[in-house]
């Protein structure tokens, strides 16, 4: 049958398109607060902010979840949140309640929202590391994932820097992505680095 021969034919292809050498780095409109999924050639999946919500809806149940199960990813290796507001927050409760993630790192800024009680259960089983001050996250091959922070200030926000090769990502505080080797922010989609 012609139709069995294209379906096997399509699953045997993205599985071989699946395990390139290539960085995947898709930047999702999630709202105000962007979300932007990073997935590394050996599988590992980053996802820099979760996005926001509103009273009616999250941008986590809407958005991003859908596309994480469309792209065969089953859990959040890495979560980096650079910052967050009442809404940001709500929508990052409802990704932790509905979608497996192993790490995250947080500005300290948030311990105690955190720790509050009638919170903390819904963050269960994450391993979270509050950021008190900057640095490198990963020094192995040609990927960094670099955090700033200074604990000083106590703020509220820090700055996220992926750098693959010689491309650079930043995400600062409402989570904009910019690309500094096209020396501009970028429209949300799904680009591909060697």
């Amino acid at each position: 049958n012609i139709l069995t021969l294209v379906i096997m034919n399509f699953v045997i292809w993205k599985e071989v398109m699946d395990k390139t050498s290539s960085v995947v780095v898709t930047y999702l409109d999630a709202g105000n607060s962007k979300s932007t999924l990073i997935k590394m050639p050996q599988g590992t999946s980053i996802l820099i902010n979760a996005g926001s919500s509103t009273e009616k809806y999250t941008t986590a149940g809407r958005n991003v979840i859908p596309y994480l199960k469309t792209k065969g990813i089953s859990e959040i290796d890495l979560l980096v949140i650079t910052s967050l507001n009442k809404n940001e927050f709500r929508n990052l409760k409802f990704l932790a309640e509905n979608f497996p993630i192993r790490n995250m790192f947080v500005p300290d800024y948030y311990l105690p929202v955190f720790d509050d009680n009638n919170i903390s259960p819904s963050f269960k089983g994450i391993n979270i590391e509050y950021v008190r001050s900057s640095g490198v996250i990963n020094r192995r091959g040609t990927f960094r994932l670099y955090l700033y922070y200074d604990s000083l200030y106590h703020g509220s926000s820090m700055m996220a820097q992926f750098t693959y090769g010689n491309r650079n990502f930043l995400f600062d505080d409402p989570g904009e992505f910019y690309d500094d080797a096209v020396n501009s922010m970028l429209l949300p989609g799904e680009m591909k680095y060697d």
